[in-house]
C-alpha cells in the first residue's frame, strides 16, 4: 500500500543506481520500486526463509533479475548488509527496542555507498490528535514483540546522527 506514495514522495531515484529493501520480506516495495524506476538494481534483504516467497513475488512482477534476494539476520554482526545508494527500512524499526533500532539505522549507514540515502518508513508517535492511531498500534507492538513500539521522529535523527548521517529530512507520508 505504502509503495505508491514512497514512489512519488522521494524525488531523487533517478540519481541513483540501487536500492536495498532491509526486511524486505517478499520483495513487494523494492518490486515496485525497480518498476517504477529501471535504472535501480534492487536488493531486498531478509531471513533465509523467505527467499521462496520472494522468488514467486518478484517472478509476478517480472523482475527475475533485476531484483536480487539476500539471506541472514540484520542482527549477526557478521552478516554486512548488500552495498547500496538506497536503503529503505519500512515497517521494520518498531519490531525492536531503541537499542536495537539505533544498531539497525548503523548498520544500514555501513551499507550506503558514498552520497547514498536511507528512506524510512513507520507509523511515527508524535504529540496530536491525528496520531492516537500510532499510539494504540505501538501499544499493540509493546505486546506482541520483545520491546518493540513505535517511536517518534526525534529518536529517529537521534539514532541517524549517532550513526554518521550528515542530513534528516522528514515527510508525511500519509497516514505514515
Amino acid at each position: 500500500v505504502i509503495g505508491p506514495q514512497l514512489i512519488e514522495a522521494y524525488d531523487g531515484w533517478g540519481d541513483y543506481r540501487s536500492v536495498v529493501d532491509i526486511g524486505g520480506c517478499r520483495g513487494n516495495l523494492c518490486s515496485q520500486i525497480v518498476k517504477a524506476h529501471p535504472n535501480l538494481v534492487g536488493h531486498v534483504f531478509d531471513l533465509p526463509e523467505m527467499e521462496p516467497f520472494f522468488d514467486e513475488k518478484v517472478a509476478q512482477y517480472g523482475l527475475t533479475g533485476q531484483v536480487t534476494f539476500h539471506g541472514g539476520s540484520f542482527f549477526d554482526e557478521s552478516v554486512t548488509l548488500p552495498s547500496t545508494d538506497i536503503a529503505v527500512l519500512g515497517h521494520v524499526l518498531h519490531d525492536w527496542d531503541a537499542d536495537q533500532r539505533g544498531f539497525l539505522v548503523k548498520k544500514a549507514f555501513d551499507a550506503l555507498n558514498p552520497g547514498g540515502v536511507l528512506l524510512v518508513y513507520d507509523r511515527m508517535l508524535e504529540p496530536g490528535p491525528s496520531y492516537v492511531e500510532n499510539l494504540v498500534i505501538s501499544l499493540d507492538m509493546l505486546l506482541v514483540t520483545d520491546g518493540g513500539s513505535e517511536y517518534t521522529v526525534a529518536e529517529l535523527v537521534g539514532h541517524a546522527e549517532a550513526a554518521g548521517y550528515v542530513s534528516t529530512s522528514v515527510k508525511s507520508l500519509g497516514e505514515y
